[in-house]
């Protein structure tokens, strides 16, 4: 009974310590969205969009489109196309961004 209580007590610890998927992908696009953002004050506007282009990829094959992490993946790229001078651009993503954040926040 003892070594009973004791194997379950160092499962729950273990489930307790251990990193779920989702966080480990929400961590890697917040990196990605921070390099894209020094990409930025670089004023090298084509890698940081090829930087977020990846980061959608990466978000939509881990975390799905109805995430906050996808909308502030598309609120970064209507940022860069803020930045770089292309506002009708810009204009679509933001909107895009406030129906995202709309849904899902």
């Amino acid at each position: 009974m003892r070594y009973l209580f004791l194997f379950v007590l160092i499962l729950c610890m273990g489930s307790l310590n251990a990193q779920s998927p989702d966080s480990f992908a929400i961590k890697q696009v917040d990196s990605l969205i921070g390099l894209a953002k020094n990409q930025i004050v670089k004023r090298d506007f084509d890698k940081a969009l090829e930087i977020i282009a990846a980061a959608e990829k990466f978000t939509l094959e881990n975390l799905g489109s109805e995430t906050p992490q996808y909308c502030n993946i598309i609120f970064a790229r209507g940022s860069i196309n803020y930045s770089k001078g292309d506002y009708n651009e810009a204009e679509k993503w933001l909107f895009k961004t406030k129906e995202c954040r709309e849904k899902n926040l």
